[in-house]
């Protein structure tokens, strides 16, 4: 198919002073995941792109071919924009606005489909008759067999349980490459970015954050906010403090008391505008903590004593939360030790220089470190 969105310089406003604006383009035939906070304006751009509102100023360009409907757009909302009065059967299938030909082929998809999506004992049945949950698959049932070139989707796997979420990522994934499909995808989990999408775009207060492949801007995000949309499980936080000297060499002081919980002396090569003391927060990665239950006092590490207040039991690995004296801190355990840690209660953590990441608090972006020694007490 022949599908293609572009958002052309494009500005909406709201009274309260809110302002969306996009100037982006997306690829025919992929699949664009939309993230970002509650408010960030991920279904202002899927309303923009269906036609439901206009933009003060700017364009949105959606042009398709579609294949014998009238509509080159299907939609998934979170009300999920089923006729209340008519059968699941007949929601899918009929349009005013379809010819005979694609009903046809909107039956074979039907018969295919209901099976894959455990909602084939409920056609006959209304929407009002059957679960939320089986109501939402129905939505989606009628997005993928609607033969419209660009798909847009709101929160479409919100309500379903761990399993149907990873079965229906499959279908839909399936059925877009089949079809060619152009999806737009407003998701609060990065999982469906990660696993089914080729673009994703991180918003924040109405604008465009960063774009890109869904991996890739998670490993090298620009801001936290980015960091905080795509990485899963999240990362630590850390606040702290940036002292600088005019030479650019730095010492970030970590934690929230007063006293130097631990220091390090870095590198800048982004240094910040603001002021020669910079409150920062500093990333780690739970998988690159490691944890033991003794003082291993590692080189080159941050070592801090941690009391266990969360456990966490997956098949990979168990993952322990601990209430440090810089904050809390999450870590996946070597299951030879994890016993041993729930029985004392408590463990040493030990976070490596190098990976950590350091972002201005005042505007969240990213402060480019190289972390090389340690300059105060590390033990806590």
């Amino acid at each position: 198919m022949d599908s293609h969105i572009e958002f052309s310089k494009v500005v909406y406003s709201l009274p309260d002073g809110f302002c969306f604006n996009l100037n982006y383009s997306v690829r025919k035939g992929t699949v664009t995941c939309i993230l970002g906070p509650s408010g960030a304006g991920k279904s202002t751009l899927l309303r923009l792109a269906g036609h439901l509102i206009s933009p003060h100023t700017g364009r949105v360009i959606v042009s398709a071919k579609p294949k014998g409907s009238k509509s080159p757009v299907a939609m998934v909302f979170q009300d999920y924009t089923l006729y209340p009065h008519i059968s699941i059967r007949e929601n899918v299938v009929l349009s005013f606005q379809c010819s005979s030909q694609v009903r046809l082929q909107r039956q074979s998809m039907l018969a295919k489909l209901a099976p894959e999506l455990g909602i084939a004992h409920v056609l006959s049945r209304r929407p009002g008759e059957i679960s939320g949950g089986e109501r939402q698959r129905a939505a989606i049932l009628k997005v993928l067999a609607s033969g419209a070139p660009i798909w847009l989707l709101d929160e479409p796997l919100s309500n379903l349980d761990v399993w149907n979420k990873y079965h229906l990522r499959s279908i839909i994934g399936e059925v877009q490459k089949k079809e060619e499909a152009t999806v737009l995808w407003v998701t609060h989990d990065s999982s469906d970015a990660l696993m089914v999408a080729n673009d994703s775009l991180v918003l924040y207060n109405g604008s465009l954050a960063q774009s890109g492949p869904p991996h890739k801007i998670a490993e090298t995000p620009k801001s936290i906010d980015v960091a905080r949309a795509l990485r899963n499980p999240p990362s630590n936080e850390i606040p702290g403090v940036l002292l600088l000297d005019p030479s650019g060499t730095a010492q970030i002081r970590l934690g929230e008391s007063p006293e130097t919980i631990a220091s390090i002396t870095a590198c800048i090569t982004q240094i910040p505008q603001s002021s020669l003391e910079t409150k920062v927060i500093a990333l780690i990665d739970p998988k690159c903590v490691k944890i033991s239950p003794v003082n291993a006092q590692l080189p080159l590490h941050i070592s801090v004593k941690g009391q266990l207040c969360l456990t966490a039991h997956f098949r990979e690995a168990p993952i322990f939360e601990f209430t440090t004296s810089l904050g809390r801190l999450r870590a996946y355990s070597d299951p030879d030790v994890a016993d041993k840690i729930s029985s004392q209660g408590f463990a040493f953590l030990s976070l490596p220089f190098s990976s950590l990441e350091v972002f201005e608090a005042e505007t969240g972006k990213i402060l480019n470190t190289v972390a090389n020694l340690c300059s105060g007490p590390t033990q806590s």
